[in-house]
């Protein structure tokens, strides 16, 4: 990948100092953004899938076995869909997902420009993502539940994630275990996301929060 930045970085150079004009600017960019050096994950993938990408929770678990015995009247008592994407969401998630991935790739390829030394860093990706990602929110699932926020932490995207129900609902531990299973299916078989995001040590973690804004779960995604 150095090796492959240092050549990036020359033939840049070599063009600025041709004289390139800022009109051909657009252009040069999207050239450049088709030919961005992979990570190393690629060289890890085997007939079944990615064996990198995981899942890790931090307090799902913790907090069904310690959860409070459910009172009889709970707030919100509808009944809830265990179902994130559908075909309407689906849609909306890929505009999103590649509105995203745009945004990071021009944000890289600028960068190139500037000779930083540390344009594919964990946390200079982390925050190409938070910030593409927020024209976006909130963004609601098919079952209601919302992701409102979207904060960078060093190399750790923090997606602030909201059910519709209160964590006394008797389906709020299925909802955050179905959230979990949803977003690692759907991240994990994204070849793209997982050599753009985990295979360059980002890690994409979802707390979760229930309808009055209390903190439920976390769970982690990583390489």
């Amino acid at each position: 990948m150095k090796l492959n930045n240092l050549i990036h970085r020359l033939v840049l150079l070599a063009i600025l100092v041709s004289g390139t004009s800022n009109a051909e600017l657009p252009k040069l960019i999207n050239a450049t953004l088709n030919n961005l050096p992979s990570s190393p994950i690629i060289k890890y993938q085997i007939n079944n899938g990615p064996l990198s990408c995981k899942a890790d929770s931090v307090s799902i678990e913790q907090t069904i076995s310690s959860q409070e015995p459910i009172i009889a009247k709970v707030n919100n008592p509808f009944p809830i869909s265990l179902q994130y994407l559908n075909d309407v969401v689906k849609t909306s998630y890929n505009t999103m997902r590649n509105g995203v991935i745009r945004h990071v790739t021009k944000k890289v390829a600028l960068s190139l420009f500037d000779f930083s030394t540390d344009s594919f860093s964990a946390k200079n990706i982390a925050n190409y993502v938070s910030d593409g990602t927020k024209p976006y929110l909130p963004f609601e699932f098919a079952n209601g539940v919302k992701i409102t926020q979207v904060t960078p932490k060093g190399g750790t995207i923090i997606y602030r994630t909201e059910m519709p129900i209160s964590k006394k609902h008797k389906l709020a531990a299925s909802l955050a275990l179905a959230g979990r299973s949803s977003a690692t299916t759907t991240i994990c078989n994204d070849m793209k996301m997982v050599d753009d995001l985990l295979g360059r040590d980002i890690v994409i973690q979802y707390d979760y929060y229930d309808s009055n804004g209390e903190f439920y779960s976390s769970f982690t995604i990583n390489g």
